[in-house]
């Protein structure tokens, strides 16, 4: 009869703590950076997350997305870079970071096999070309500009 008690005391507990689980994550905030949109849905101050990629790629405008992690040094190095082309594109071209311990799904869609890979695509949403590694703003500007995007 002891035994039963602390079972079904240990069910309950269980469930319980998968209700508070569920509870805690439905009203966690974002991660998304509340500068990284505007109220129009333009990146204005950062690049967009990763969970407007298929918006952006559906939006008739070029697109870059940065694939990488948040704890990657190289990736890190990559901060200042797509802050910088997301304000210098603001309205001309989509950038997008894609942090891949939150997006691992479109890690795998996009054959992502290293960290950071920037993926470029066309207005039409294909892709057109991608790099391996930490991409400066010169070779950012360069594949824009080959896909008519200026500053």
């Amino acid at each position: 009869m002891r035994a039963s008690r602390w079972a079904l005391i240990l069910v309950i507990l269980a469930i319980a703590g998968v209700l508070i689980a569920k509870e805690a994550i439905r009203t966690a905030p974002t991660r998304e950076p509340a500068e990284a949109q505007s109220a129009s849905g333009e990146n204005s101050k950062g690049p967009l997350p990763g969970s407007r990629l298929e918006a952006c790629l559906k939006s008739g405008r070029p697109t870059m997305a940065d694939f990488g992690k948040n704890w990657c040094q190289p990736c890190k190095m990559m901060v200042p870079v797509l802050k910088q082309a997301a304000q210098d594109y603001w309205g001309k071209a989509n950038i997008v970071f894609v942090e891949l311990d939150e997006y691992a799904e479109l890690g795998g869609n996009y054959r992502i096999a290293a960290m950071p890979t920037q993926v470029f695509f066309d207005a039409k949403g294909k892709e057109v070309s991608r790099h391996m590694g930490y991409m400066g703003t010169e070779d950012i500007e360069r594949e824009l500009a080959a896909l008519g995007v200026k500053r």
